[in-house]
């Protein structure tokens, strides 16, 4: 434990580090993680994403001690938040995380916000076929819930190859036939 932080504990090699946590039980574990993302929340604005990604981790193995309302939300903001930043393969694995959480919560809205951040994600990688996929998921989950400014959000995904644009030409034409879509957004999308 450290001197000066009862409750803190600071390790003097990894191993000794890894050796306590593989004692622990799995209950201990997945406690220890929830109280971890909690703490970590109360010391984050709402606006200072920098730890979302551990966050998120916290929070996904915390498991059923945790809250994956929590490890959901923080796995989506990591993703934009490495997306921001052109971290690509980081975005990916934040978005499988959201959309894993989504699927066990059974959440339409976080999993469509997680496929179309896949989408976004897979797209620089050159993996557009399942950048498509995704995003072809997320923009009939929008369209079915009547969420029509996400749909758009969707349809206006750019890729670099040619593969990518040609794939998403039907979500392109499906979109500018969506009811109430204001001229500008039907620019965007045949820009």
């Amino acid at each position: 434990e450290s001197g000066d932080t009862p409750g803190w504990f600071i390790f003097t090699h990894q191993m000794v580090r890894q050796a306590i946590y593989t004692s622990l039980s799995t209950t201990e574990r997945a406690s220890l993680h929830a109280r971890a993302a909690s703490g970590l929340e109360q010391l984050l604005s709402e606006s200072n994403f920098d730890n979302a990604a551990e966050i998120s981790s916290h929070w996904q193995r915390a498991g059923i001690s945790g809250d994956m309302g929590h490890a959901a939300t923080w796995a989506l903001r990591a993703g934009k938040q490495a997306l921001a930043v052109f971290s690509y393969e980081s975005a990916f694995r934040s978005f499988k995380q959201a959309l894993e959480a989504g699927n066990q919560l059974n959440d339409p809205d976080v999993q469509s916000s997680a496929m179309a951040g896949l989408g976004r994600s897979l797209g620089p990688l050159g993996r557009d076929a399942e950048a498509v996929d995704y995003l072809t998921q997320a923009f009939d989950r929008y369209v079915e819930s009547n969420d029509i400014q996400k749909a758009v959000k969707v349809a206006q995904v750019m890729f670099t190859g040619s593969s990518g644009q040609i794939a998403m030409a039907p979500i392109y034409e499906r979109a500018l036939a969506l009811e109430g879509l204001s001229a500008s957004d039907a620019a965007k999308i045949k820009a």
